[in-house]
């Protein structure tokens, strides 16, 4: 008798440690990017390609969204930065982008 409740008590502790590994290997998976379908991009190079981008870096939480100090907001940074003509920010990349960090890492296009 002892025996079989040994073997329930080792194969109750195999299950309940299966169960925390699955549990933590399902928890530690990062989840997808969110990626806007094509049909809902806007036309580059116009200002609703900004108000796409910082919706987007809004959604992520990133500091760029966020109005300056002088209190021009994202939209107007970027549209000033992108009729400059003295470069061109890679909007299609930010509005792809799945975190922060992504978005700052897709810099400029380079001269429109």
């Amino acid at each position: 008798m002892r025996d079989r409740v040994s073997g329930v008590l080792v194969a109750f502790c195999l299950a309940v440690l299966g169960a925390v590994f699955a549990l933590a290997v399902l928890t530690s998976c990062t989840p997808e990017p969110v990626v806007i379908p094509p049909k809902e991009r806007p036309e580059p190079g116009t200002p609703a390609d900004c108000t796409t981008a910082c919706a987007r870096l809004e959604h992520l939480g990133c500091e760029e969204a966020k109005p300056t100090p002088a209190g021009a907001t994202c939209e107007d940074v970027c549209n000033n930065v992108q009729q400059s003509g003295a470069t061109a920010l890679d909007l299609a990349c930010v509005i792809d982008a799945g975190s922060c960090e992504v978005a700052n890492a897709c810099g400029y296009g380079g001269p429109p």
